[in-house]
This record gives C-alpha cells, structure tokens and sequence, in this order.
C-alpha cells in the first residue's frame, strides 16, 4: 500500500484512531484523498475500535461498515455475544438455553443450567421437608399455615365457611411408657392414616403437635363439621392397632371450632 504522507504521521493518525476516546472519523480528512487505501484502512481500524469499545459497553446492537471482510467476523462475534446475553436471561428466568452456535461455551451453559436446576429442585426438597411431619407424612404446623391462608382466601373469594377440628389421641402416653416410642410413631401413623381416609382431598389435615392433629374442613359448616368430628373419632375408637409392642387400642378426643 503506497501513502503519499510520511510514515511518522500515517502512524500517529493510526495511533489516534486507536487511542484517543475523542476520536472521530473524521480523522480520515486528515488523509489526501488520492490515498484512497490508506484512508479505506484508517476507516476500517476505525469501525474496529468502535467494534471493540461497544463490546466491552455490552452494547450488542452496532451496524458495522467500512470493514470489509471484518465485518463478517465482528458480526458473528456479536451474534454470539447476543445468544450468550439471551442465555444468561433464559437462565436467570429459570429456563434451559439452547445455544449451539457456542462451541464449548455452550457445554458450559449446559453444565450452568443444570447445575441450576439441580439447585432449585434441592431448594424446593428442602422447602417440602421444613413444611412436612417426617413421621407421618402430614403437613408440619408451619405447612398447615400456608396451605390453609390459601384456603382461606379461596374460601373468602366464595364466600365459603370453613371449619376447623383439634384431635388429639386419648392416653397416648400410656403406649409410649409400655411399649416404647417406636410403637407410639406406629400408633400416630396409623392414626394419620385413618384420618386421611375419610376426608377429602381439597380438606387438610397436619399433625400439630405431639399427639395432637389439626384438621380443616373446607366449605364446611360447624353441623357438618360435627359429623365428620363424629366419623374421625370412630375411625379410631376402639379399633386395635397393631404396633411391633402388640396391640393397642386408642381413642381419640376432638374439638371442632
């Protein structure tokens, strides 16, 4: 490429165009017009600089000109940077990216993803253990509060009633004294049991405390409430219970609000 400036000032106009963060192209005036390759050059170092300064911006959004056969390149990179930015989103949304045009990013973004996933589904395990009695499988006291304010609000929304009903299992410390306490988890999941079977799924009902059960009837009034008091309490009276410290008769008490 011939110039007909000298080289000391084509190399500091060059050195301005990459080095001065005031750089115009109109830098290029600078340059005769008859040295066309010379000022085609200047503009593509130009439009590369500018490339370069709106990639570490994040800007992903710039029309390349006056860059020949790098302009091609630079807008396959943007390409890329573009689906990487789409991917982080996608990832912070909770969503797996697709980005096959990553190479070996992409397996990183997979890695990412599911490492991200597999957090989450801990997250949501942990969250269900906090809310659940592991003995016997019903909601903790902590879970029956948030499953009965959503409850509550539907039944509000319906103007629905709802009923509430306390149990808790006559002379129960009585089998854990003869017996032992692994016979008492028996009795207390057999009891759970029982009283799942005969209420229904839009019901719910948690273990409170100890021996203590804490039911709620949903679209229920109290004389209806007193019924299914009635049903629970008989599910239980009377009726052995098979534990590995023999058998063992319980009753249980209720109270309906």
């Amino acid at each position: 490429m011939y110039s007909n400036l000298p080289l000391p000032r084509l190399l500091e106009i060059i050195s301005r165009i990459v080095n001065d963060s005031g750089c115009t192209v109109r830098i290029g005036d600078e340059i005769p017009v008859q040295d066309r390759e010379t000022r085609e050059l200047c503009l593509q170092i130009y439009e590369l600089r500018r490339a370069a300064r709106s990639i570490a911006h994040g800007e992903l959004g710039v029309h390349f000109v006056n860059c020949g056969c790098m302009a091609t390149y630079l807008k396959d990179i943007m390409d890329r940077l573009k689906a990487v930015e789409r991917g982080i989103k996608e990832l912070a949304e909770g969503d797996t990216p697709e980005l096959p045009r990553l190479g070996a990013l992409g397996t990183y973004f997979e890695l990412i993803g599911n490492t991200l996933q597999e957090n989450r589904r801990l997250i949501e395990k942990y969250r269900n253990l906090s809310l659940t009695d592991m003995l016997t499988g019903l909601p903790n006291r902590r879970g029956f509060l948030a499953l009965a304010e959503k409850s509550f609000a539907r039944a509000s929304r319906k103007r629905q009633s709802i009923s509430f009903i306390m149990a808790d299992i006559d002379h129960f410390k009585k089998v854990n004294d003869r017996h032992g306490h692994e016979a008492g988890d028996e009795v207390l999941r057999v009891v759970a049991q029982r009283f799942l079977d005969r209420l229904r799924v839009e019901d719910i009902c948690c273990r409170y405390g100890g021996e203590e059960f804490l039911v709620l009837l949903y679209d229920t009034d109290v004389l209806r409430a007193a019924l299914v008091a009635e049903r629970l309490g008989q599910s239980n009276a009377g009726k052995p219970l098979s534990t590995s410290g023999g058998a063992n008769r319980v009753g249980s008490r209720l109270r309906g609000t």
